[in-house]
């Protein structure tokens, strides 16, 4: 009951080197502690309650590592708070195999967690195809990496359900995300808002969906900085996807589509997606691509092409089967 540790420094000498696991505990506390060079920073397993981790810095693991891992344990109540969390080959946070309610990851610097040309890797990484993660808040974090195959700043995924429910009421709110293949990824996901959010540097898309359900995407910057150069991408692809709204949103000199398909806004299999009050300035090829998708909404809505020359080759296009789409 209440284990805590405080203000120590944990270095790894192997790689097979963990820092600190818990087992079995209740209200364990962990605060001020530096970890580093370690295969798993934390390591949470079998069962805990009420676990604190605030004000400590996880840095620099093995090969494949993680800085705070969720390995096949059934949690409730989780709050990571204040830490820095960099430079972890594998995963920032990652959760696996576990039965995990009511996490906070809030005000941490979560960075640089990934491993050049190795692939899947993340900063946040939540793995529910074996078990089931909900009532998750991940809000005032700064999170960003440099680019890696199949990488993501945060990768949320599901099991292949038709209702994919096993991972959702998740908040993502108020972080920047940046640089990573993926900024977020959502996979057989369900009940997701994701709202208030600065994105940068997608290298492959700012946020990408597949086969989820019942999101809010809303009051998000796509953001091009001319100062940040590179073969950046960005912009929003949904694809197999039903009852999900997005709103309010900047999408600015999106790169993504090619003259055939696709464009800074892509729906595609999808139903009942509605698009409302978004500004799609400067897509290279195409603002917004509707294919094969059904019960699709599109209103209030500004795509332009203010450049000379203009690249622009169509606004909006509604393309393939599927009836009762508005425009």
């Amino acid at each position: 009951r209440m284990p805590t540790i405080t203000g120590i420094e944990i270095v790894g000498n192997t790689d097979a080197a963990d820092g600190i696991e818990l087992i079995g505990t209740m209200q364990a506390t962990i605060s001020e502690v530096l970890i580093r060079r370690c295969r798993y920073g934390v390591r949470l397993a079998t069962r805990n309650r009420n676990v604190l981790i605030a004000n400590t810095h996880i840095y620099d693991s093995r090969p494949r590592g993680i800085g705070i891992y969720f390995d096949g344990v059934n949690l409730h109540q989780t709050n990571i708070i204040g830490c820095h969390i960099s430079y972890c080959r594998q995963a920032g946070i990652k959760i696996e195999k576990s039965e995990v309610r009511n996490l906070q990851i809030t005000g941490c610097d979560i960075e640089y967690n990934y491993e050049e040309n190795t692939p899947d890797c993340a900063d946040v990484w939540i793995d529910a195809r074996e078990n089931t993660v909900r009532e998750v808040t991940i809000a005032s974090n700064t999170i960003q990496a440099k680019e890696s195959p199949g990488g993501s700043n945060i990768r949320i995924e599901g099991p292949d359900t038709p209702a994919s429910n096993k991972a959702g009421l998740i908040t993502i709110t108020g972080n920047v995300l940046q640089s990573q293949a993926v900024n977020v990824r959502l996979t057989s996901c369900r009940g997701i808002t994701l709202t208030g959010n600065t994105f940068a540097t997608g290298f492959d898309r700012s946020i990408r969906l597949d086969k989820c359900r019942c999101i809010v995407i809303g009051s998000n910057f796509l953001d091009y900085n001319p100062d940040y150069e590179g073969h950046r991408v960005d912009g929003l692809s949904i694809k197999d996807s039903a009852g999900c709204v997005v709103s309010n949103m900047i999408v600015e000199a999106c790169r993504a589509g090619t003259p055939e398909f696709g464009g800074a806004i892509e729906i595609e299999g999808s139903s009942d997606i509605a698009l409302d009050g978004i500004q799609v300035l400067d897509p290279a090829v195409r603002g917004i691509d509707v294919r094969n998708s059904t019960r699709c909404r599109i209103s209030d809505t500004t795509v332009i092409d203010r450049r000379e020359p203009r690249t622009m080759t169509e606004a909006i296009r509604v393309a393939g089967e599927g009836p009762h789409n508005f425009v």
